[in-house]
């Protein structure tokens, strides 16, 4: 293909396999990770060190600008990021599978720090490709379609992944990780990207993070932006680790994980779209931030009163569904302080 994409479904398809493969490193490192970890007998203290793989998530916007400024101008500006991060995930990914890395704990931390790191560079990639070919009309399913990937990704890094492990082992595992990773490749690699000029005479323009900062009642939606979901996150974190304690295989905290925890996300984040219309921002922040305290508080039933397995499947549910509705408001508040002309 030797021209610009031009149909909506070859631009979801794009968008969809990009996003699905940068959620499988957070879904394996939100969801297996911590059961693994318990598994060799690791303290809760250290298993919550694995959190800190986030942080690159959290911090992309400081080097957000370096992506936008400087490109691979043969390969097109995102493109050649895409690809080259791509890349790399695959080749890590691959020698993980070598090396079985859960004797080491420090160096799988390193690691998967790095895939963390390489991903959340991509998703600034990739957010910015999506900006530039959507069009107006079909940027409210590119969203959409953002969010659903990111749940099937997650399913596939975290419950999947540890399916996987249990019946075939580290090796087998991670290479089928890597294939993974390398498909949304198949997509890109026939694309052609539009021009794209560099900010800032092509030095980074970290003057539109400063000026970000200086917004009205910024400092405000930064702390709910960092408050919203904070109990919600721990609570998550302490529950793979419960899992473990109660002698659930890995088998069945997959399927608990993936196939009903994130699907119910998903279902959650589609019903919370559809409230988020009706509320608004203001109501439909303090609406969903009661339903997702609900949410954490019913994991206190299985824990405290019945461990029942079909009891922790519902309050599982509950709570992912919970998440799933926060998480749209969260979504929806970022995309209302974005602008594309930074």
């Amino acid at each position: 293909m030797n021209r610009i994409m031009e149909t909506s479904q070859q631009k979801y398809l794009l968008l969809g396999s990009l996003y699905t493969a940068q959620y499988l490193p957070i879904g394996f490192y939100d969801q297996a990770l911590p059961v693994l970890l318990r598994q060799q007998g690791y303290s809760l203290k250290t298993i919550n060190l694995v959190y800190l793989l986030a942080l690159p998530w959290m911090l992309k916007f400081l080097w957000s600008p370096i992506v936008d400024s400087y490109g691979f101008h043969r390969w097109g500006h995102y493109r050649g990021w895409i690809i080259v991060l791509e890349s790399l995930l695959v080749s890590i990914v691959v020698a993980i599978a070598i090396v079985d890395l859960r004797q080491n704990f420090p160096l799988l931390l390193i690691t998967f720090f790095a895939i963390c790191l390489i991903s959340a560079t991509q998703d600034v990639a990739t957010d910015a490709l999506g900006v530039q070919f959507l069009k107006p009309h079909e940027r409210g399913m590119g969203n959409g379609i953002q969010n659903a990937a990111n749940f099937f990704g997650a399913i596939l890094g975290g419950g999947l992944m540890l399916i996987l492990l249990d019946r075939w082992g580290w090796t087998i595992s991670f290479l089928l990780m890597a294939i993974a990773l390398a498909l949304p490749l198949v997509f890109v690699l026939p694309h052609r990207e539009k021009s794209v000029k560099p900010t800032g005479k092509g030095l980074p323009n970290f003057k539109a993070i400063a000026d970000f900062f200086y917004r009205p009642q910024i400092k405000t939606w930064l702390l709910v932006l960092f408050v919203y979901q904070m109990g919600s996150s721990m609570a998550s974190a302490m529950l793979k680790p419960f899992l473990v304690d109660i002698g659930l295989s890995l088998q069945d905290i997959g399927s608990l994980n993936s196939l009903v925890g994130y699907t119910s996300g998903l279902i959650g984040s589609l019903v919370g779209g559809l409230l988020l219309n009706y509320w608004g921002y203001k109501r439909g922040l303090i609406n969903f931030a009661l339903f997702n305290a609900i949410g954490v508080a019913c994991l206190l039933i299985p824990a405290s009163i019945a461990k029942d397995l079909s009891i922790i499947y519902l309050v599982v549910a509950l709570h992912q569904f919970t998440v799933g509705m926060a998480t749209t408001v969260m979504m929806a508040l970022m995309m209302s302080q974005s602008r594309l002309e930074t």
